[in-house]
């Protein structure tokens, strides 16, 4: 879970970031189950992918740190959850 909380902290300063740019909170970490982490990303279609990908190589670096492949894969909801697209490794 080490990595997990790590992982945590470096994707909030990112979405600080996204939001601070935005000039209103539209990103935000809305849970953690096991070695998961959800997100919430204003409707904008294809242009949230580029963002998304950055959160996922936040993610992956706590294994690198560790000298430890943390591969992360990423799903993406564009409706709600009943309906996703999974991105490929």
């Amino acid at each position: 879970m080490w990595l997990t909380t790590k992982a945590m902290v470096r994707c909030q300063e990112y979405l600080d970031e996204l939001n601070e740019t935005a000039g209103r909170i539209d990103y935000g970490m809305v849970m953690q189950v096991h070695d998961e982490l959800v997100f919430d990303f204003p409707l904008r279609g294809g242009r949230s992918m580029p963002k998304i990908r950055k959160l996922a190589r936040l993610m992956a670096q706590g294994g690198d740190e560790i000298g430890v492949p943390t591969p992360v894969s990423i799903e993406y909801h564009p409706d709600d959850w009943s309906r996703s697209q999974e991105e490929p490794r």
